[in-house]
């Protein structure tokens, strides 16, 4: 199934700011991959490249930096990188909205002090997978096939 699988915001110095309830059980894939996300939040600064996907394995880890705040994201590995960049725009876009600046640098903050953001993640999520599901039905190649199987049958 191609789709989006976890998702997490935090600061560039590395604190989680919020992390997506993942109604799945955890794969072995994904348990490995939020390891590695740890990996990319220690290595990632200012100066590194403001969006990217990195491959590992069948899962794609996908970023997205604005205002020092980094915006991540587990996709199945054929999920659409431009839908995959829209939901993380969408997300920054509304998180930065809610909280202030000042109030997500906060020298006394603490891990994971906004999860009630989740809520937002989790209906923003939906769309984005319900239109992936629609980008597919609406494919060339989808809609070739009944056609291709009515000139088989009729032969």
């Amino acid at each position: 199934m191609k789709s989006i699988r976890s998702t997490q915001i935090a600061r560039l110095d590395g604190l989680m700011l919020c992390a997506s309830v993942d109604d799945e059980h955890q794969e072995g894939d994904v348990v490995e991959i939020k390891n590695q996300i740890r990996a990319v939040l220690r290595k990632v600064t200012r100066k590194s490249e403001p969006r990217a996907s990195l491959e590992l394995g069948q899962a794609t880890l996908n970023y997205l930096i604005e205002n020092d705040i980094i915006f991540l994201t587990i996709t199945d590995r054929q999920y659409p990188r431009n839908l995959t960049f829209t939901y993380l725009s969408d997300l920054a876009t509304e998180f930065q909205k809610t909280y202030p600046p000042a109030q997500l640098q906060s020298p006394t903050l603490r891990p994971y002090a906004f999860m009630e953001f989740d809520t937002f993640i989790t209906r923003t999520k939906a769309p984005s997978q319900k239109s992936h599901t629609k980008a597919i039905s609406r494919s060339p190649k989808r809609s070739k096939l009944p056609t291709a199987l009515q000139a088989a049958s009729s032969s």
